[in-house]
């Protein structure tokens, strides 16, 4: 629970997306073109997190995670964080594009 507290952990988390904030940014944008409600997309972005979640545990990909092991963020941690992040990001846009229309 103190690591959630932590500015660092989200200043860390922020870093961890940034590898995928482009791709979902675009994604959403995507998304909201033909009007698809913003439950699904959510659904659909949970569904892709948990397939990075995946790529992740996989035994290559394990050294990336090390950097924010020793910060003391856990990989479970991360991920929720960083979701949090992609369900503002997703907020921010749809409420965007609703004003653009």
């Amino acid at each position: 629970m103190q690591q959630l507290l932590r500015y660092e952990t989200y200043k860390l988390s922020f870093h961890f997306y940034r590898s995928i904030l482009l791709v979902s940014a675009v994604a959403t944008i995507f998304l909201l073109i033909p009007d698809i409600s913003i439950f699904t997309i959510l659904v659909l972005k949970a569904l892709a997190f948990g397939f990075v979640y995946l790529l992740f545990n996989e035994v290559n990909n394990k050294k990336r995670m090390v950097f924010y092991h020793n910060f003391g963020i856990s990989k479970n941690l991360l991920f929720g964080v960083s979701f949090v992040f992609d369900v503002v990001l997703t907020l921010l846009l749809n409420l965007l594009y609703s004003f653009w229309l």
